[in-house]
């Protein structure tokens, strides 16, 4: 019974230390779901806290998600290159594709102010 309380608690520990979700959080949510992961169900029953292991988990795909979204935006605007009267298209596809993005993607987007310098 010690002991699982103690498996229990650790893994609690592993999920408090999560803290506020970045990308850079990956590692430390991935060895709380590893952890949780390898109790027994009376052991899980004892973790209080795994709803912040879920809410991380679905924080950090949201992260991950909008990440890729904005680099995908980021290489269309490179690939404008050098603005000439044939970059008309490959302006208006970034734009759009830039226009489509969440508040959040769009501030991932480290080369939007080139972009409207250029067009």
């Amino acid at each position: 019974e010690m002991g699982t309380i103690q498996i229990s608690d650790d893994v609690i520990a592993k999920i408090d230390a999560i803290g506020e979700v970045t990308l850079a959080s990956e590692d430390k949510i991935t060895a709380a779901r590893g952890a949780y992961d390898g109790l027994t169900d009376d052991q899980k029953a004892l973790v209080t806290n795994y709803n912040v292991l879920t809410a991380a988990e679905q924080e950090l795909s949201k992260l991950k998600a909008d990440k890729a979204a904005a680099e995908n935006v980021i290489t269309k605007i490179d690939v404008i290159g050098v603005v000439t009267l044939d970059s008309a298209a490959s302006i208006a596809v970034a734009r759009a594709e830039y226009d489509d993005l969440t508040d959040e993607q769009k501030a991932l987007v480290t080369n939007y102010e080139k972009k409207q310098k250029q067009s």
